[in-house]
């Protein structure tokens, strides 16, 4: 008979919602939306819909209207505890990450084929937990954050795979790594009450690796395309909440597509050889080349130590044997080096002569280069260092040699 009271004058219950958890004073409680009210009941029973539209635990109380009922006290209820609330999905963004040229200091608008490059910027990826409406659950935050640190992974595109090309659609086995797997990881802000997380990662090393020894067709430059992946599994948290697009769908990865930033370039070293006068120092010079994309090599006029710290020659990369002639260990040295754009002048001091003998002869200039300007020197498919020959002349009764010069590749 609830509600026929006082001549049939329908009763009227309000109801308020009370955030319980999280207790924290920065804790966002919006309380109860839709019809707050009940009335017309049938049988005592009243009915109405509502929704809370934040992560928690809320009381519901129950009032009747009037200040009292029938004369007497006035009618309440409550239910103390109603929820785990818990968002309805999650939206993902990202920094829009970009690749950086080479590593450490290096700054030339170019990587090349086996050295190691990452990201200008690590990717930074927001999650944000959401209500059915889209609106940001604040209080996913804390002890109600139910996401793990997600795992992530790192691919060629395969619209660009470039080198890596297999001939059938997908990337090369091991021209392509990454150490995503032992990067650290991490998820932060998730205490901050404003429902986002920022998953971070350490140092990625990439590299698009040399798997020729000597160029081929496929090795001219490219620029690489990489997709970073969070899957649907690493997305998806404690109560089955997951990314969805827009909050619709269903779950899914999500991928920061087409991520570029560098050029490869497959490179080489050449020692030039060089003949001269065991009474002045003799220049030699130490290329720095590239396979363009004429399928030529080329100077690589881009590889400059002085404007990007490039690749770096110093004289300890330098050694010399096979000494022959008159020429023995010590006659001549290593002497001045000095980095131009794709290409270093070295110089070998003068040997002279000893004992009224001049210490003519012919000496190995060996150049222990970066691992990834090493090539096919010998013809055995296998990467080495290029080296060169100095020869010093003295006095002759013939003809004096003004111009001589060796064949190089």
């Amino acid at each position: 008979a609830f509600g026929q009271e006082q001549g049939g004058a329908a009763e009227t219950i309000t109801l308020t919602g009370t955030l319980v958890l999280p207790s924290d004073a920065n804790a966002n409680d919006p309380g109860l939306q839709g019809t707050t009210s009940v009335t017309g009941f049938a049988s005592g029973v009243g009915s109405t819909s509502l929704l809370y539209n934040e992560v928690g635990i809320i009381q519901i109380d129950a009032q009747l209207n009037d200040s009292s009922y029938l004369g007497s006290a006035n009618v309440f209820g409550a239910i103390p505890y109603v929820g785990r609330f818990y968002p309805a999905y999650f939206s993902v963004t990202d920094n829009g990450p970009d690749l950086r040229h080479g590593n450490g200091s290096w700054a030339c608008p170019f990587t090349y084929q086996g050295q190691n490059f990452g990201f200008d910027t690590e990717p930074l990826v927001t999650i944000q937990a959401r209500n059915v409406s889209g609106g940001v659950t604040e209080n996913y935050t804390d002890g109600f954050w139910k996401l793990a640190i997600p795992e992530h992974g790192i691919s060629l595109d395969l619209a660009n795979v470039g080198s890596c090309d297999d001939g059938a659609g997908g990337v090369e086995a091991g021209c392509f790594s990454e150490n995503s797997g032992s990067v650290s990881r991490s998820l932060t802000g998730t205490d901050t009450y404003n429902g986002a997380g920022v998953f971070t990662t350490g140092t990625h090393v990439l590299s698009i690796n040399k798997l020729n020894a000597t160029p081929d067709s496929e090795d001219v430059p490219f620029n690489p395309a990489l997709d970073y992946v969070l899957p649907t599994t690493q997305l998806t948290d404690s109560d089955s909440v997951c990314y969805q697009v827009g909050g619709a769908g269903g779950c899914t990865n999500y991928t920061i597509d087409d991520i570029t930033g560098t050029e490869i370039r497959w490179g080489r070293g050449w020692v030039d050889s060089a003949v001269g006068s065991v009474l002045t120092p003799l220049p030699l010079t130490l290329r720095l080349q590239y396979w363009n994309s004429a399928e030529q090599f080329e100077m690589n006029e881009d590889d400059d130590f002085a404007a990007c710290a490039g690749t770096e020659i110093q004289a300890g990369d330098i050694s010399l044997n096979n000494y022959s002639g008159q020429l023995s260990s010590g006659e001549t040295t290593v002497g001045s080096l000095a980095a131009n754009p794709g290409y270093y002048i070295m110089s070998l001091t003068a040997p002279g002569y000893q004992a009224d003998v001049a210490n003519t002869g012919r000496v190995q200039v060996n150049w222990a280069m970066d691992a990834w300007l090493q090539w096919d020197v010998d013809g055995d498919t296998s990467a080495e260092d290029h080296w060169g020959t100095a020869t010093f002349m003295g006095q002759s009764s013939n003809q004096p040699v003004l111009f001589r010069r060796e064949s190089y590749r």
